[in-house]
């Protein structure tokens, strides 16, 4: 999203939306590896996924990063598998921990849930870590969802058809449970999945309901919705085949529905009357001329993706947004090699992540917004005590009309430190301040302040991030002061990141990254 792209990034047009407003797309996949598929991405748009290895038959998790991270160099990282040949990485979080299956070199059942962490937390080293079963006669698991407090939902597996149970993880203590891995039961019959979890330790999945029919459920922690605690069956009218795939911070849940006719039909299930619909569960429309229909996420902004296909299996990539469906296909410029078939996964800026076609070889790819005019990063970063180099970006579109997310975040800094953003309106500047540079012409005004999370205590490391919807802040949906002229199309807008650093004596106890600058948009 900067004046230069990295390499493997093709810009294009999305005409439904303000003419300014632009998408670029990224291979994600390996350079000599074959194909690769992303299935979820944080809001810095880090993704996670799966990609064949050198090895024929192999295949691995992998990490892509934008810019060097978590020790890790910028672009894909593969994360290994507990010694077996078969990986994958279903989930990723704010602090960039990721959930998947991987296979040990025991058995045919020897697939676990980990939980690969990039640096020290919950008191384990860095690395992949086995999660175990539910016990008994289920001695296999996979992880499918996390959330930022590591509490993962997923589905352990016995050795028998129909033995298969959801579960939902917990790294500690936490919603009245005991740390570990619990059963969420089923809705009456033999076998149930969990599938995804949001930041409230919700769950969603599908669960045999007896009579040969699966519907989709969300779990609760406790009575909310109007629901009850335990498993909630959100589509008590399904007559073959419902499955939940996601759901949002709002309880919002996206999902798929197989007909008596055998047709496939998006789902969104809503809490509360939204986007014009009403509570409960609703079918969305076909995406013509393609009948069969699916929803794999959604977004806090009720922004939608999947795919459709025909009945021959042609498939395309599609994006639910405003009431109606799009192509993702119809985004991509001529000529580019892409093909896009299926998007899994949306974060809140409205960037996407799936698997097309490039050039004939599946690829994962990161679908992007980008700003016009482009956003710029200038000025140097303060390297840290511990030797961090703190980096600042954006992911999507500043605007005060649109709806979607601009995402400001910053990676790179010393972990559990507190920090804010230093914005102004008056330009850049280049002065000396605290050890380091001030790149914000004055006045600055200040974001609230936030923890840079990371590694627990007593790591020193460089996990810590910070990160801002200045869309939302603008709004004033995320308190403090916003300044007006965040919200004035047109307005150019520099941002620097300031949080504390103990490690240099007074008056230079601080951390600073470079700066950003952006126009607001309509």
């Amino acid at each position: 999203m900067k004046l230069s792209l990295p390499l493997g990034v093709v810009p294009f047009a999305l005409a439904s939306l303000a003419s300014a407003q632009q998408y670029e797309i990224v291979d994600l996949g390996i350079a000599g590896v074959a194909d690769s598929e992303g299935f979820a991405l944080d809001e810095r748009s880090d993704v996670v996924g799966r990609h064949d290895t050198a090895f024929t038959g192999e295949q691995h998790p992998f990490l892509w990063t934008e810019h060097a991270q978590y020790g890790l160099p910028a672009g894909p990282t593969d994360l290994g598998t507990l010694g077996g040949t078969f990986g994958d990485a279903q989930g990723i979080n704010a602090l960039g921990q990721t959930t998947g299956g991987a296979f040990t070199a025991s058995s045919p059942f020897s697939q676990q849930a980990y939980l690969w962490l990039p640096a020290f937390a919950l008191g384990l080293p860095a690395g992949m870590h086995p999660l175990g079963s539910l016990g008994g006669t289920q001695i296999a698991s996979r992880g499918e969802g996390l959330n930022d407090e590591a509490q993962i939902a997923g589905t352990s597996f016995g050795g028998n058809p129909g033995d298969q149970t959801a579960f939902l993880w917990l790294p500690v203590a936490d919603l009245g449970f005991a740390s570990g891995m619990h059963s969420l039961g089923t809705l009456g019959g033999a076998s149930s999945f969990g599938v995804d979890v949001n930041a409230h330790g919700e769950v969603v999945g599908r669960s045999d309901a007896g009579g040969g029919t699966t519907h989709a459920f969300l779990w609760l922690p406790s009575a909310k919705y109007g629901l009850p605690a335990g498993l909630n069956d959100l589509t008590p009218g399904a007559s073959v085949f419902a499955e939940a795939s996601a759901l949002n911070g709002l309880g919002e849940v996206v999902g798929t529905e197989l007909t008596a006719s055998f047709a496939l039909r998006a789902l969104l299930w809503l809490p509360s009357a939204h986007y014009g619909l009403p509570a409960g569960v609703n079918t969305l429309p076909p995406f013509a001329p393609h009948p069969d229909l699916s929803a794999l996420d959604v977004n806090t902004h009720g922004m939608i993706v999947g795919y459709a296909s025909t009945v021959s299996g042609a498939q395309l990539a599609v994006l639910w947004e405003n009431g109606a469906w799009k192509d993702l296909n119809t985004l991509v410029a001529g000529g580019s090699g892409w093909t896009l078939d299926v998007a899994n996964a949306i974060n809140d800026a409205g960037d996407i992540t799936g698997r097309g076609t490039f050039n004939g070889t599946w690829r994962a790819f990161l679908l992007r917004r980008a700003s016009t005019p482009p956003l710029v990063t200038y000025c140097t970063a303060k390297t840290t005590s511990n030797g961090c180099v703190p980096v600042i970006d954006g992911h999507g579109a500043s605007s005060v009309a649109n709806g979607a997310s601009f995402q400001v975040t910053c990676i790179g800094l010393r972990n559990q430190k507190s920090g804010l953003f230093l914005y102004g309106s008056n330009g850049r500047a280049s002065l000396p301040f605290s050890g380091g540079l001030l790149c914000v012409a004055g006045p600055q005004k200040r974001t609230p302040v936030q923890s840079s999370a990371g590694s627990a205590a007593p790591a020193n490391d460089c996990s810590g991030v910070l990160q801002l919807d200045f869309n939302a802040f603008a709004a004033g949906l995320l308190g403090g002061n916003p300044s007006p002229a965040l919200s004035v199309p047109g307005t150019t807008i520099d941002v620097q990141t300031w949080a504390r650093d103990p490690g240099f004596a007074p008056p230079n106890n601080t951390q600073l990254s470079d700066a950003l600058e952006y126009v607001v948009g309509p």
